[in-house]
């Protein structure tokens, strides 16, 4: 046994879990199985079929530390079998990445990050499992702890998707999935939200002002103001309404983007951010929680999460939490 194994073994016996998630009892090199749990006393055997040495601790909690009695032989000595004190670092790391896994939802790569220190033994760390290994074994772990309706496979085309009754609503029991464009679309969509937030949106005007195509320099940009106004505020043109010289009106076309999309006439009166910096921030924010490729079904359940933190902020808003501006980015959304 070498001299690591013991400075983390000492007198005691200590539990931890089998690659099948069952306690497991390790003791001087040596691994135990549970057999039998009555009334705070755990009867364990030696997980070899041809060992039958066994022994009793006061306890089975999974990480905790126990003194170990003998039962039948000395559970110190195998004579079948040798010891194996390195296997103990192994399994103690994929019981760690499993606890974590089970949890939390950072990525696979964070969690392997957090348990690189679990095996110090040179000799260990060659027989430890593979990095693609890791990450399956933690994929596993995140897979079977999702809700059932969450276990669906992904869709290989719009066309498939079919959302469970539980992700078309929210946690409110509200209905969060307001359009879909249907599954005969070859660009299908969704939106989700719900009614209440949508009337909580504010609704702007916007207030225009005409370039002097007289002037040179800006009849050069004549095209480009074109644009701009087709595709945002509306052509404006002229017709005649009744009989005379003066009867003459001047109308908008509906623009290809309608005003109340992108005018921030309001944000300005109201001193808030008029600059998609907050979202740009919230999407790296979420964009963290997700694993790569993350399926439809996984995107849209952490979507209603996301909705119901949504209304919990905005409970807290509306009695008597307020939200103070940090005062560099407000200076920067100022200068912008």
């Amino acid at each position: 046994m070498n001299e690591d194994s013991c400075s983390i073994i000492e007198d005691q016996g200590i539990v931890t879990l089998s690659q099948k998630n069952c306690p497991q009892l390790f003791y001087f090199g040596q691994y135990f199985r549970l057999i039998n749990n009555s009334n705070g006393q755990c009867k364990w055997r030696c997980v070899k079929p041809s060992c039958n040495v066994r022994c009793i601790t006061n306890g089975c909690s999974v990480g905790e530390k126990y003194a170990v009695e003998k039962d039948n032989d000395d559970p110190k000595s195998h004579p079948n079998h040798a010891s194996d004190p390195i296997r103990f670092s192994r399994l103690e790391k994929r019981r760690k990445m499993r606890e974590i896994a089970q949890n939390t939802e950072e990525a696979p790569s964070c969690i392997i990050s957090k348990c690189v220190d679990q095996i110090q033994n040179e000799e260990a760390i060659a027989q430890s499992s593979t990095l693609d290994s890791d990450r399956q074994f933690i994929t596993r772990i995140k897979k079977a702890k999702k809700d059932d309706y969450l276990k669906i496979s992904q869709p290989e085309s719009l066309k498939e998707i079919t959302f469970p009754n539980e992700l078309i609503k929210t946690y409110d029991d509200d209905n969060f999935l307001l359009h879909d464009s249907g599954a005969d679309d070859a660009e299908r969509f969704f939106i989700f939200g719900t009614m209440a937030l949508k009337k909580n949106l504010n609704h702007i005007h916007f207030l225009s002002t005409r370039l002097d195509l007289d002037d040179p320099v800006q009849a050069k940009i004549n095209s480009v103001y074109e644009y701009f106004e087709e595709t945002y505020v509306g052509k404006l043109s002229q017709i005649k309404n009744g009989r005379g010289r003066n009867k003459i009106e001047e109308i908008r076309s509906k623009p290809h983007f309608a005003i109340e999309l992108w005018n921030i006439h309001s944000r300005l009166i109201s001193d808030i951010p008029w600059t998609t910096s907050l979202v740009e921030s919230w999407h790296n924010a979420f964009c963290r929680i997700l694993t790569s490729h993350t399926c439809v079904y996984s995107l849209v359940d952490w979507l209603r999460k996301e909705h119901k933190k949504t209304n919990e902020n905005l409970i807290k808003f509306k009695t008597s939490v307020t939200a103070n501006r940090n005062q560099e980015k407000f200076n920067i959304d100022k200068r912008r």
